[in-house]
């Protein structure tokens, strides 16, 4: 294949067979950005890629994109429904970075090999992207939630996922795939790492191939060591219903265990909707469990790098992203203020 020649769409799949450990979210994300670069400026080759077609790509998904000819008509109705209706209205600004962020990564993976070095996307303006205001459960509003949680006639299953998310700040999906191999029950750690495919677990690597090591407190030892009674003794996984992980085994052994099972083992998000309904915390999910714990952790004292491990954040500014203010700040800046304009005044006065 001469270089002069490639195209986009071969570009994309060179940078695969290089990377084929690639997240299963983050292939599907890049498939999809070039999709959507296709349908807009056509398969071009690389010699031919110039700044104006990165342009014309990031008005696409800001702006939305009207087809002017049977061609462009033809290449949009190509895409999945849902991105080709996203595609024609646009996108918002944070979908439309993220999308940016995707298609850039092979283009310049392809320059670094060619040594050519014009990174045409990154003369783009950035994307000015709204902050969205952290959501996290203040202490009572968490106090209900567990209390309702512990209601929940399942095993105790719904109070050990609330509780272990809350105290040690694991995804949903690293919750479900938490086993008893995983915890030290006399240290009071929960380490999360990779599962190796055996008679009893199926292979799983965590977001970003990330190890690290979570507190475990003592309520939620207490709690999952009643789990580890309440299963068989062939089933490791602590946070997962007896049904439901007898379903994906046979599920596996019929080779039918898709890579988004492997990856989140339980979607049914119904149950913890209900309990949420029940402890008054409506428009808080999960997921503000995990902003939960990393505000508690900086508030209690903890500092922001050993935050930044405890979370399993690559980038600082992901763990900036998680902080939610503090309520009190501004009166504790008023307080402040005024306490030291006291101490100047004094301060002249005795001068």
């Amino acid at each position: 294949m001469e270089h002069s020649h490639t195209t986009v769409t071969q570009l994309l799949q060179l940078f695969d067979s290089s990377y084929p450990d690639q997240e299963e979210g983050t292939r599907y994300m890049r498939h999809l950005a070039f999709a959507q670069f296709v349908a807009v400026c056509g398969d071009c080759t690389l010699d031919a890629f110039s700044l104006a077609q990165c342009e014309a790509y990031r008005a696409a998904l800001l702006g939305g994109f009207t087809p002017t000819t049977a061609e462009e008509l033809s290449r949009l109705n190509q895409l999945p429904s849902r991105a080709r209706q996203g595609l024609i209205a646009g996108f918002a600004p944070v979908t439309a970075a993220s999308y940016l962020k995707m298609i850039r990564r092979p283009f310049r993976w392809w320059q670094v090999r060619q040594r050519t070095f014009c990174d045409y996307w990154s003369q783009l303006p950035a994307i000015k992207v709204p902050r969205k205001t952290v959501r996290v459960y203040n202490d009572d509003r968490l106090a209900s939630l567990l209390t309702a949680a512990q209601r929940v006639e399942d095993g105790g299953l719904t109070a050990a996922r609330v509780l272990v998310m809350a105290t040690a700040g694991l995804r949903r999906a690293e919750a479900q795939q938490l086993c008893e191999q995983d915890i030290d029950f006399a240290a009071g750690t929960i380490t999360v790492q990779p599962h190796a495919e055996t008679g009893t677990t199926w292979a799983w690597c965590p977001k970003d191939r990330d190890c690290r090591t979570v507190p475990l407190v003592e309520q939620a030892r207490d709690v999952l060591l009643a789990r580890r009674k309440e299963l068989s003794k062939e089933q490791p996984y602590l946070l997962l219903s007896a049904d439901r992980c007898a379903y994906l085994m046979w599920m596996r052994s019929r080779g039918r265990l898709t890579n988004r099972m492997r990856k989140c083992p339980d979607e049914n998000w119904r149950p913890f909707r209900r309990v949420r309904e029940l402890a008054g915390t409506a428009g808080l999910s999960q997921k503000h469990l995990r902003s939960t714990f990393a505000t508690n952790c900086l508030r209690d004292g903890i500092d922001l790098r050993s935050v930044q491990a405890l979370m399993g954040h690559s980038d600082i500014a992901t763990t900036e992203k998680c902080f939610a203010p503090d309520n009190g700040a501004m009166e504790k800046a008023r307080s402040v203020g005024a306490a030291r304009l006291n101490r100047l005044q004094l301060a002249k006065t005795g001068a």
